[in-house]
């Protein structure tokens, strides 16, 4: 048994088999436990968490084209009243046949995390397993809209993919000098061309920049 792998049940893989004829597979819930599993044997048959200590969130999931997804989840111990070893991690699916399913089951044993009560210590940990889901055609997953939260990845990517090194306030701050600018172009094609805000020095351009425009004889000006 391979610590941290994500293991489909026996139930998990009969619900895949089943949704494999068209039925989509609904993951319900996902939850964190204390439990110890001696072996892979006894963890393909589990029907339950050995030890199931708290319900964690489902922020998403994300298919990865191979037959896989990556499902996101959100550990806090918000509502932890005693510290515990978090060593196994559970998702749960349902199944039209039989109810709700434990689907599969991640065991941490030695490597297990520490969640400690919320007064000694804020804990948040963002949690991805990735889960078989073969060739179903529709997946859902319950989430909680009210728990959604966005992760350091999420913060860095406000701007847009691949422009982390941006802030929103710093792209805000040149939208509105953009918008200053432009409202301030408005007001001085309306007004004298001595009095415009935009203007070109000829004596100070050099002989590599061209301009295309009109010179307006009568006003004085060269039209851009």
């Amino acid at each position: 048994m391979q610590r941290g792998r994500f293991y489909l049940t026996e139930k998990g893989r009969d619900l895949l088999a089943y949704c494999q004829t068209g039925e989509p597979l609904n993951f319900t819930r996902a939850a964190i436990g204390t439990g110890k599993i001696e072996s892979t044997a006894a963890l393909f048959v589990m029907d339950k968490l050995v030890e199931e200590v708290q319900e964690v969130d489902i922020r998403g999931i994300k298919a990865n084209g191979d037959g896989t997804s990556t499902i996101s989840l959100a550990i806090t111990n918000h509502e932890t009243k005693q510290g515990f070893l978090m060593s196994e991690v559970g998702l749960f699916a349902q199944d039209p046949r039989k109810g709700e399913i434990l689907y599969g089951v991640a065991y941490y044993d030695d490597h297990a995390d520490y969640i400690p009560v919320h007064d000694q210590e804020m804990v948040e940990i963002s949690m991805d397993i990735i889960v078989v889901v073969a060739n179903v055609d529709t997946i859902n997953i319950k989430i909680d809209r009210s728990m959604i939260c966005a992760s350091q990845l999420d913060l860095m990517d406000l701007a847009g993919r691949g422009r982390s090194n941006q802030t929103v306030k710093g792209n805000w701050d040149l939208i509105q000098d953009l918008a200053l600018r432009i409202a301030a172009m408005g007001t001085s094609i309306q007004t004298d061309a001595r009095y415009n805000n935009f203007k070109v020095n000829f004596k100070m351009l050099d002989g590599n920049e061209q301009f295309e425009g009109i010179y307006d004889a009568q006003m004085d000006r060269f039209v851009i």
